[in-house]
């Protein structure tokens, strides 16, 4: 099945954990030790003996169609990354000091983590998604689902803290309060201490049922102040997708180690179909490509993309 995608990101990101994350600590308790990565050798060999390469010709044979098509989805949204890029004037990877290193995956810190908020509320908004209907249910349900995991998925152990005490306090209230709650929290809970000040524009819950405001809040870039306190996406021309980056890797670790492998990516997968992005081009791929294992009401009920 696709969910066991978490298991590959815990042996990537059990190799990163090899060179070190500087401030997020993963306690052996956890079982989260960079010894728990593993690869799957194969002896081929053994494998020829047994006729698997001409089994893998017959199967590729069989569904090359099919693999021709995802191959070509995935080469026109490399190109559509790279005209917007340009369309924008980025390129890329702009660092604020060209003398110092552009950071990479071993250098993600709890502070790059900040991009939790806008997918829960973003998420929630269920910004491509048909007002008032099933798929948008669904997809709400899955940034609950997602806020109730946090305290134990969340890779900065103050912040498990504080969304376990936060989570407990409006268990009883609606599903927009509870997301809401645990919105705000992984944003106070990094070391930065983030705030709506940190960013602009932010997307907060205002932006939750005003369609204009939220296509408005779409690219929220942190300030000079707030960029320098980042690691891996200090640099990045795409701050927001860099910190979903980061937290979806560093939670599917966590996830993986509690079995909780499922749930994380039952809820990411709803969450990125409905919006949670802001970029319809992504979004469309995204849904292109999960379709086989996308709800049907998620599938059918989505609105206009921009």
């Amino acid at each position: 099945k696709y969910m066991n995608s978490a298991s590959v990101v815990h042996t990537c990101m059990g190799r990163a954990q090899a060179g070190g994350f500087d401030g997020i600590e993963m306690s052996s308790e956890d079982g989260l030790r960079s010894d728990d990565a593993h690869f799957v050798m194969v002896d081929h060999d053994d494998t020829e003996r047994r006729g698997f390469n001409s089994r893998r010709q017959s199967v590729f044979d069989k569904h090359k169609f099919m693999v021709g098509i995802i191959v070509g989805a995935i080469v026109v949204f490399g190109l559509l990354i790279v005209v917007v890029s340009f369309a924008s004037g980025g390129d890329g990877v702009k660092p604020t000091n060209p003398d110092t290193p552009i950071p990479g995956p071993n250098n993600i810190i709890p502070n790059d983590l900040w991009g939790i908020h806008d997918l829960l509320l973003v998420g929630f908004a269920g910004a491509f998604m048909k007002p008032n209907t099933a798929g948008m249910q669904e997809v709400q349900n899955s940034a609950l689902a997602l806020a109730k995991m946090l305290p134990q998925l969340h890779p900065h152990p103050t912040c498990r803290e504080q969304l376990a005490v936060a989570m407990a306090e409006v268990k009883d209230l609606s599903s927009k309060d509870q997301v809401k709650k645990a919105a705000g929290v992984s944003l106070s809970c990094l070391p930065a201490q983030f705030s709506k000040t940190d960013f602009e524009p932010f997307f907060d819950s205002d932006s939750l049922q005003n369609t204009s405001r939220a296509w408005t809040d779409r690219m929220p870039q942190p300030i000079p102040r707030a960029r320098e306190q980042l690691g891996s996406c200090r640099d990045s021309a795409w701050p927001r997708t860099c910190s979903f980056w980061a937290a979806f890797h560093l939670m599917a670790v966590r996830a993986d180690s509690l079995k909780k492998g499922s749930e994380l990516m039952d809820a990411l997968v709803d969450l990125i179909a409905g919006g949670a992005t802001q970029c319809g081009g992504c979004t469309n791929h995204f849904r292109l490509l999960h379709q086989p294992v996308l709800k049907p009401a998620v599938l059918r009920d989505v609105g206009q993309t921009y």
